[in-house]
């Protein structure tokens, strides 16, 4: 298993930002060349059987620790984000309602994008804020 000593942790929502989208690169550039059957060598040739599994086995490999250090930076960016977001003040949210409520269906709707499922409950609860936002009259453009 890959731990976080095996990498260094990013010092700045940049740098991490970055790595996540290099490492996604990565992944999906093995996965692809774990799904071709037909390796060959630098010369052209198939690989035999036993050369194929050796590859396999160290693609495998390459992959589980791209995977862990993905994770690990996302979870970085998730407390970094947390952890930087300023404490909204009571009457703030009770003035600013509807955009708060309209930039958090913007932000399912991201996740919807990056191909997040969502559960039937969760849908209707989206629905429902959608809902909300229309008889609110704000943020016209989240139909």
């Amino acid at each position: 298993m890959t731990s976080t000593e095996e990498f260094s942790l990013p010092t700045c929502i940049e740098d991490a930002e970055s790595r996540r989208a290099q490492l996604t690169r990565d992944v999906q550039e093995i996965q692809a060349q774990l799904g071709d059957k037909q390796r060959t060598d630098s010369d052209g040739r198939r690989l035999t059987s036993a050369q194929y599994w050796d590859w396999k086995k160290r693609a495998q490999h390459r992959l589980n620790q791209k995977l862990a250090e993905l994770r690990a930076i996302k979870q970085w960016i998730r407390d970094y984000r947390r952890l930087s977001a300023p404490p909204l003040e009571p009457a703030t949210v009770d003035q600013n309602l509807g955009e708060h409520l309209g930039r958090l269906v913007i932000i399912l709707d991201r996740l919807k994008e990056e191909d997040v499922d969502f559960d039937r409950e969760e849908t209707i609860q989206i629905e429902a804020a959608r809902a909300c936002l229309r008889r609110l009259g704000a943020s016209p453009n989240l139909a």
